[in-house]
């Protein structure tokens, strides 16, 4: 007989899976960064995850911004948003392969290389979190201001700016 409880737990054991596998994750790479050797098929895993967990709040973000724009007749407003869905697409269509291509036949890495990316890509996803909490508070609210999608519009750019650092690290 299964009791309520276990199923409940259920759920939290998912959440806890996911929480070992990033730690899972993040080892590989600390491990990668002291040795300079990395498995290759683990820096897959890091890099699909990356790019599961940017498309999914970026697609977020974006519906949440044409929510704002169909509430709005104000052109600036639009203008704003229309922006801020540039930038967030360069990143839907950038390709998240980073880590993989970093290792060489030999398996071994440049920690270096490793070490920025780390730091672009904590860039990335801190802008982009910044972005989805912003843009689902706005949601949440009535009115509407032009100041409030000026400062999106910065974040955006900030990602912009990680992206290609995160491209020009890929390409050395």
């Amino acid at each position: 007989m299964v009791h309520k409880y276990e199923r409940r737990r259920g759920a939290a054991g998912a959440s806890e899976e996911n929480v070992r596998n990033i730690q899972r994750l993040a080892s590989s790479l600390q491990r990668a960064v002291s040795t300079g050797r990395a498995s290759r098929s683990q820096m897959r895993l890091i890099d699909r995850h990356l790019n599961r967990h940017l498309t999914t709040s970026v697609t977020n973000i974006l519906h949440g911004l044409g929510s704002i724009s169909s509430r709005t007749s104000n052109q600036s407003i639009k203008q704003r948003i229309n922006e801020i869905s540039l930038q967030l697409n360069e990143i839907v269509k950038m390709e998240l392969e980073g880590y993989a291509s970093l290792v060489n036949r030999d398996l071994s890495v440049d920690p270096i290389k490793i070490d920025m990316l780390v730091g672009v890509d904590e860039e990335l996803s801190l802008g982009v979190a910044i972005l989805e909490r912003e843009v689902t508070r706005m949601n949440s609210k009535r009115i509407l201001n032009v100041v409030g999608l000026t400062d999106l519009c910065e974040v955006a750019g900030e990602i912009g700016t990680s992206a290609k650092s995160r491209k020009a690290i890929l390409a050395t």
